[in-house]
């Protein structure tokens, strides 16, 4: 366990440069013969200079500061608040854990391999259409319908975080355009990844293995009783608890759709009643176009703003400033 304060972006250094030094969680001395001689073999791809495998990272993080009378609040660096922990210390974090992300992949490629060669089958023969590859899932919400005007003009792209404008800012407001930003992350690094060859799909279809392909997926998870409340005075959020705890979902059922996004073989060919399946195959979206989850694990359409390409693009250039993105860090 690692300390990890994705609303600063010091510690998200600090935790990727600790995790991809450190080695596979299965060689400490507790191990057995087996386990050992497993972990030998594997030594290469694990603690080679491509990086410890991470198979699966979920960007769950985040900060709501509710309330009518709520302030523009800042992180340490000066970043605004819900905009620093929701989206920007998700960024960084993916990007350096890229590398980890492809080894990911690589790893299950070759567990793939060594199944079907036990069971009797070729190692070089063709791959089956789907393999499993390492992803990134970004849990995002239903309220990214609240940043829509985010980068919709100049004056916004120079202003992203309201801090300039008078007026304009609210939690809500900034909430949304926090969680609008994961929406255009995730869109954006399946784009940018494919178009350099490590091929980040972000949604199903038939895919080969090779090269370290990661996939990128988002999600709602429903509306959910959870801490985010602690921002409310404590009579109002212990009331707020006592009412909604009937009516919305817990934190297990609000995981749903994370589990399966961050596990599944084919997160939108399968869902609940194979919902993605049935759209693609009725023509009314593209199995590309599948790549947002609501709370039951459905495909489901974001919001127009997220389908933008022009912003996305301009959101990690300005992300990728405003995080102090470095050489060789970037996925273009």
């Amino acid at each position: 366990m690692r300390l990890l304060d994705l609303a600063s972006l010091s510690s998200v250094r600090a935790f990727c440069d600790a995790f991809k030094q450190s080695g596979p969680s299965g060689s400490g001395s507790g191990a057995d013969a087996a386990s050992a001689a497993a972990a030998a073999a594997a030594a290469p791809l694990l603690n080679g200079p491509r990086g410890r495998p991470l198979h699966a990272l979920v960007c769950n993080a985040g900060v709501f500061n509710m309330g009518v009378r709520a302030r523009r609040e800042t992180d340490e660096g000066g970043l605004e608040e819900h905009m620093a922990c929701n989206h920007l210390g998700h960024f960084l974090l993916a990007l350096l854990l890229m590398p980890s992300l492809r080894a990911g992949t690589r790893d299950l490629e070759e567990r793939e391999r060594r199944r079907r060669k036990e069971e009797g089958g070729a190692a070089s023969a063709p791959p089956p259409p789907l393999l499993p590859r390492a992803r990134v899932v970004s849990v995002s919400s239903a309220m990214h319908h609240y940043g829509a005007s985010l980068g919709r003009t100049e004056a916004d792209r120079a202003d992203p975080m309201l801090k300039s404008r008078r007026g304009l800012y609210s939690t809500d407001r900034a909430y949304g355009r926090s969680k609008l930003a994961q929406l255009l992350f995730a869109r954006e690094l399946a784009r940018r990844a494919k178009g350099a060859g490590a091929g980040a799909g972000a949604g199903a279809g038939a895919r080969e293995g090779g090269g370290g392909a990661v996939d990128s997926f988002a999600l709602h998870p429903g509306m959910v009783v959870t801490d985010v409340v602690r921002s409310l005075p404590p009579a109002v959020g212990a009331a707020y608890r006592a009412l909604m705890g009937r009516l919305l979902l817990s934190p297990d059922e609000g995981a749903r759709a994370s589990v399966h996004a961050a596990t599944a073989l084919d997160p939108v060919g399968g869902g609940v009643g194979g919902a993605a399946a049935a759209a693609a195959s009725s023509g009314s979206a593209s199995s590309s176009e599948l790549w947002y989850l609501d709370a039951n694990a459905r495909p489901t359409a974001p919001c127009a703003a997220a389908e933008c390409p022009e912003t996305a693009a301009w959101l990690w250039r300005w992300s990728a400033e405003t995080v102090g993105l470095r050489a060789g860090e970037d996925v273009v």
